[in-house]
């Protein structure tokens, strides 16, 4: 492991444009009645869930370690998508990378009780090329990809760490390759966190409810702003 920079290293931006929405246009439009009407099942990567949307499983690092009173969350972000659009969620707080690998071998385990239907998983940490931060302590792609273990076939993963995909194009072809995920998003730089959360609500949404490339599509024709400045990246198996 490796340990953590001091000091907030997110770069400063100018706020989103304030025409921008989270109500995506087009072909794309979600069901307005969803709480008012029977959810059918539905066939989603091969997948029978109970939503048209499938789930987040989140995982989240302390963001200031020397004071815990500071209440910054993802899950405000994460009970919009699931009040708007009926999307279910985990949430877990991890301090450390065995609590990390803990809740990522819930998530992945198949069993009586499996989360097979929650397809996104959404690390949200601190982060440095190649790394996330749980806690004061680093875990590399290597040790993440060690601990999925060619697990994550059909699922996504999402970085939201500043970074952490500031690497060459065949190492982020290695962690899918070795994972099986589906795709992998994240940041090549780092970030302003009130941009980077305003472009993941629109960037869970799309990747809850279509495959990846259609989702990558979507949000580079109507939010081709963001992706270019944030310098978010998709990458498909």
């Amino acid at each position: 492991m490796v340990t953590r920079p001091s000091g907030n290293r997110r770069r400063r931006t100018p706020l989103p444009d304030p025409e921008l929405s989270p109500t995506p246009p087009g072909p794309f439009h979600h069901r307005l009645d969803l709480a008012e009407k029977p959810i059918s099942f539905v066939a989603y990567r091969g997948q029978v869930t109970d939503s048209e949307y499938s789930g987040i499983f989140a995982f989240e690092g302390d963001w200031d370690s020397a004071d815990l009173g500071k209440g910054w969350s993802i899950r405000p972000t994460l009970e919009t998508l699931r009040d708007m659009f009926g999307i279910k969620f985990i949430h877990r707080q991890t301090g450390t990378g065995d609590e990390l690998r803990y809740y990522v071998d819930k998530w992945l385990t198949e069993g009586e009780k499996n989360y097979r239907d929650y397809t996104v998983g959404y690390f949200r940490f601190h982060g440095n090329p190649g790394l996330i931060y749980p806690g004061d302590d680093g875990v590399t792609l290597s040790e993440l990809e060690e601990w999925i273990d060619g697990r994550a076939e059909g699922r996504v993963i999402v970085f939201h760490s500043c970074s952490t995909l500031k690497i060459t194009e065949q190492r982020i072809t290695e962690f899918l390759d070795h994972t099986k995920a589906s795709a992998v998003v994240g940041y090549a730089e780092d970030v302003d966190s009130l941009e980077a959360i305003s472009f993941e609500l629109l960037a869970l949404w799309a990747l809850t409810g279509h495959p990846p490339d259609q989702a990558r599509e979507h949000l580079d024709e109507h939010y081709g702003e963001f992706t270019k400045r944030l310098k978010m990246t998709f990458h498909s198996a």
